[in-house]
């Protein structure tokens, strides 16, 4: 899921599998703030996938969708714009690896360089633990940054990782787990920096940045709720709170100055509000 600043509206694109095993045709949904819409999309569709990454590109003003997972498990590595109608895939000159040992790949729009920025997850082949790959994306190719102090995240099989960038200090933040240790850092455009180790324990979360308030959002599925200041997270304890045990998307809306939680909880598909201190649930 990610914002579309060019429309004033949320995008959310993937395919929910069925108990049976069964994987539909991918869907491209928009939220006006109101209510959730399925596209009427033009041209071509991008294929079934779970676990792609969305960020919105204010240059080119389209969303930039990458990889995910197919019904095989293979991991992808295609690249795709959205422009508002419709869907194009894009062709570019460089990629990322993606073998059989890439885990996670989130995105975010890196204001102070000025890009698409991509964390890249090796995976742990042969038991080694691969520091961390940092990826950007110009509107037409890859390139690996060189950069100080990659992360790496440890060696028990898959982390989850989630990215987004801190405009009140002008950093990107990334949230892990090594070796079920809650962790954090911080990129400034040349190197990343190991900030205070706290926040949810919970395997499944999602992380947006409320830029209302100036602080990174967590919600966690255990149900949990945290929030960073540039050197801390906090536990909150809102009044109104999604149930947990889902899985999650979150972005920030800035037209409507509350961050939006897509929660794919046991009981169905739930979206919910953060306006700094609470949830509330949207129909």
């Amino acid at each position: 899921m990610a914002f579309d600043a060019a429309t004033g509206q949320m995008i959310a694109f993937g395919t929910v599998v069925t108990q049976a095993g069964n994987w539909p045709a991918p869907d491209t949904w928009v939220w006006d703030g109101t209510r959730w819409g399925q596209a009427a999309t033009t041209g071509a569709t991008p294929p079934t996938r779970l676990g792609a990454s969305l960020a919105y590109d204010p240059v080119r003003k389209v969303v930039i969708m990458h990889g995910g997972y197919d019904q095989r498990t293979n991991w992808l590595n295609d690249v795709w714009a959205w422009n508002g109608t419709g869907w194009a895939q894009l062709s570019p000159a460089n990629s990322p690896p993606a073998d059989g040992y890439v885990r996670e790949q989130p995105l975010c729009w890196d204001g102070q360089k000025g890009v698409v920025l991509m964390v890249n997850e090796q995976g742990n082949a042969g038991g080694i633990a691969n520091p961390v790959q940092t990826w950007s994306w110009d509107g037409s190719t890859w390139t690996q940054m060189a950069v100080a102090g990659a992360p790496s995240l440890g060696i028990v099989g898959f982390q989850f990782m989630a990215v987004a960038y801190d405009s009140a200090r002008k950093v990107t933040v990334m949230f892990s787990q090594v070796n079920g240790v809650p962790t954090t850092w911080t990129f400034d455009g040349t190197s990343w920096a190991q900030a205070a180790t706290s926040g949810t324990v919970a395997m499944s979360f999602a992380m947006g940045a409320d830029d209302a308030h100036s602080r990174m959002v967590i919600f966690g599925s255990a149900g949990d709720t945290w929030t960073w200041d540039g050197s801390k997270w906090t536990v909150q304890t809102p009044l109104h709170s999604p149930p947990g045990g889902g899985i999650y998307a979150m972005a920030y809306d800035p037209d409507r100055h509350v961050v939006v939680l897509l929660a794919n909880e046991p009981s169905g598909t739930q979206t919910w509000t953060w306006n700094g201190s609470d949830w509330t649930p949207r129909a």
